[in-house]
């Protein structure tokens, strides 16, 4: 769905929002998370969470 640069755009543009902190790793090509805001789902939500996901 995302190159490599459309995903560090999205993990920048949530670090800036305060939604995540850490620290990209281009050595191990990942984003090592040291915060994340928490979500809470509603019953019957979790499905389409793991769906979401799964296709990103």
């Amino acid at each position: 769905m995302f190159g490599s640069n459309g995903r560090k755009k999205v993990i920048l543009c949530q670090e800036t929002s305060g939604i995540v902190r850490g620290k990209l790793d281009q050595l191990r090509r990942c984003f090592e998370d040291q915060f994340a805001v928490g979500r809470d789902l509603r019953p019957g939500q979790l499905g389409n969470m793991i769906q979401t996901l799964s296709n990103w």
